[in-house]
Order: structure tokens, then sequence, then C-alpha cells
């Protein structure tokens, strides 16, 4: 018996084609700049994104595209990304691996390359071992269609209480 993905890895013919869209199983980041900083004090860069990975973690998977612009939910053009493939891959992995507890299995970060750039495909399995928290803020997310919902912990305490 063949399974069939739920969902099909992403290519840049994929992508370009429009057959992969923004939804409940991917996501497209113009950029992630993990330095930097809110200027009013929100949330940073970093923490946003930690934010995205815990609700595609929490539910079903999917991937996170970061140098991908959109206009309604599908490519609209690059925002590549240069320098160095494998560090740019295990800094973000490092983030992840650190802000997200707890710790995630089967995550992983792959360029997809252009003309002398690339795109990361941010690889989210679904997670046996859930909720996933960000670390950094508290918060615990799933991911809907397309949007992402936030559950506070206090919350997800009394929710899974009910369940017991």
């Amino acid at each position: 018996m063949n399974l069939i993905p739920l969902f099909e890895t992403p290519t840049r013919e994929g992508i370009e084609s429009r057959r992969i869209a923004e939804g409940t199983f991917y996501d497209f980041k113009r950029e992630v700049d993990l330095d930097k900083k809110h200027p009013s004090g929100g949330k940073s860069a970093k923490d946003r994104f930690i934010d995205d990975v815990v609700a595609f973690l929490n539910c079903e998977g999917g991937h996170l595209l970061i140098g991908v612009s959109e206009a309604d939910g599908v490519w609209d053009s690059y925002v590549p990304i240069t320098g160095d493939r494998g560090k740019t891959c295990n800094k973000f992995l490092q983030v992840i691996y650190s802000n997200i507890i707890p710790l995630p299995t089967k995550v992983d970060v792959v360029p997809i390359d252009g003309p002398g750039s690339f795109v990361l495909d941010v690889r989210i399995q679904p997670q046996w071992r859930k909720p996933l928290q960000n670390a950094i803020s508290g918060a615990f997310y799933t991911r809907g269609c397309p949007e992402t919902g936030s559950l506070r912990f206090q919350k997800f305490e009394s929710i899974s209480q009910m369940s017991k």
C-alpha cells in the first residue's frame, strides 16, 4: 500500500506554480531576522518565529517557508537569503531547539536553492509528545486554517484536567 503524503514537500516549482499556498500546512514568511528586536518593546522576530514553529508542532506539522513573499496566500516573489547555507540552517535549528519545551523531534531546516541564493523550508513533523511551548513567552499555540491561535498555560491546564 502506497501512502500519499498529507501535503507536498515544497520546491521552487511548486511554490512558483502556486500549488503550494498558505493554509493549514504552509506558511510564508518574507523574512525572519532572528537578531531583530521590536522597536517599541513588542515581540522580537525570534519570538514570533518560535510562535509559528510551536503552532505547527502542536498540530499536524507543516512547512514554514522563509524568504517567500506572498499576495493573497500564494507566491508573489522571493526575498532570497544569501550566505552560507549550512550556517544559516544551523542557526535556525539552534533557535528552535533552544526556545521550545519540551525539546521537539523531527524538525529540519532545508535550503531550497535558487540562482546565487536560497529560501528556507522549516520542515515540522507531527509530534507524539504535546503540547509544546514557546519558552520565551510561555505560550502554547496551535495552527488552524490559516490563523494561529494562542492558548495560555493556565487555560491549557484546565482543559487537560477535564480529559482525566
